[in-house]
């Protein structure tokens, strides 16, 4: 997940990318954000303060998600995402847009078992840079998986100072065998992986066999 678009989904999704988050260092507590030409008119710096609101992921977003995520992959910050694998996982999404409904970040919850879930494909576009986006998708997520009753969450990032202001530790990848089982083994960059794995627990009383 890479947050650098930088940000969610790894070959799961980034956190930004997580499987998100930027592409140039993103300043302070900015979120990923993968920002891409994708054949639209260049995004409107948005105005700090300014409305952002958060929805599902619909079918007419997936161009410009695909746009965002394909120009961080293109720096080497995020795995390339095609129309028909966002197509897929598009229940997963979470869309941010500003007041006039563009697209300025998104993320994806990807369910491996009851007791672990991934934040990626975390992207925030550049104008949106340092406004408080990736942060509002991360959380929006959190709120999916305790309401799904997940006992933790990870994701792998390039931006881990990003995840541990939101609660999350640094681990080693080893502790995630769902991951590495699903996408690493087959992942192109599995022998030169530098992303970092980092780990948020949601709910402290979960049964210990179940994580």
């Amino acid at each position: 997940m890479l947050v650098r678009i930088a940000p969610r989904a790894g070959a799961g999704g980034q956190v930004g990318a997580p499987n998100a988050t930027p592409l140039a260092p993103a300043p302070p507590g900015a979120g990923p954000t993968p920002g891409a030409s994708n054949g639209r008119a260049p995004h409107h710096e948005p105005a700090r303060g300014a409305p952002v609101r958060l929805r599902p992921g619909g079918l007419t977003d997936v161009p410009e998600v695909a746009g965002l995520i394909n120009g961080y992959a293109a720096r080497g910050l995020m795995l390339p995402k095609t129309p028909g694998q966002l197509y897929r996982t598009l229940r997963e999404f979470v869309i941010a847009e500003g007041e006039d409904g563009r697209l300025l970040g998104c993320g994806a919850l990807r369910i491996y078992d009851p007791g672990l879930a991934e934040v990626c494909s975390l992207a925030v576009v550049d104008a949106a840079h340092g406004l408080g986006v990736g942060r509002k998708v991360v959380e929006a997520l959190h709120r999916e998986a305790t309401a799904f009753g997940l006992a933790r969450v990870f994701a792998l990032t390039l931006e881990p100072g990003f995840f541990h202001r939101l609660g999350y530790e640094t681990v080693d990848r080893s502790v995630l065998p769902q991951k590495i089982e699903a996408d690493c083994v087959g992942c192109p960059r599995r022998h030169a992986c530098n992303e970092i794995a980092v780990v948020r627990t949601l709910a402290p009383d979960f049964p210990e066999e179940m994580q």
